[in-house]
């Protein structure tokens, strides 16, 4: 099987698994505070994926090029570095989400340390980083919390 095949193969699967996602969420119960209902959201994923699915599908029509994909071992394979730094970010996000679920700690504290650490590991310190991580540590949590508990009507914790 040559690399096109198993590009149309993978986007024929992602394809038939975002119909299906689009068919069961259909079937979500409508909530009071609501109006769209709880299925909309996942509706509207499995549809960017259908679109996404259909589009790479049809690229080679359009393009008039033969499909082809490019492999995994085309690529420089990653530093051991980055490697480490992955796997460090990959490990405080589950972190964050086990102590976000146990709602012991305010949202908005609790998603400014996990933004800074994990830029933290993810990047090289400097302080250029360092200020443009330190604001949106502070903006982004702070404007995520209010859109969800007043807009979206989501209950965070730390939301009384």
């Amino acid at each position: 099987m040559n690399d096109s095949q198993t590009e149309r193969g993978f986007c024929l699967s992602v394809l038939a698994v975002s119909a299906l996602f689009f068919a069961e969420a259909r079937n979500l119960p409508t909530n009071a505070f609501d109006a769209f209902g709880s299925g909309k959201a996942p509706m509207l994923v499995s549809c960017i994926l259908i679109v996404l699915s259909i589009a790479v599908l049809i690229r080679p029509l359009f393009a008039g090029l033969e499909f082809k994909a490019t492999s995994a071992f085309d690529k420089p394979s990653p530093s051991s570095e980055v490697i480490v730094r992955s796997v460090i970010f990959v490990l405080l996000a589950l972190v964050y989400v086990t102590i976000l679920s146990t709602r012991w700690v305010h949202f908005v504290p609790l998603t400014s340390v996990f933004l800074v650490a994990g830029s933290a590991a993810l990047n090289p310190f400097s302080r250029q980083t360092a200020l443009v991580n330190a604001a949106t540590a502070i903006v982004v949590p702070i404007g995520v919390f209010l859109a969800f508990t007043r807009f979206f009507i989501v209950d965070l914790p730390g939301a009384y």
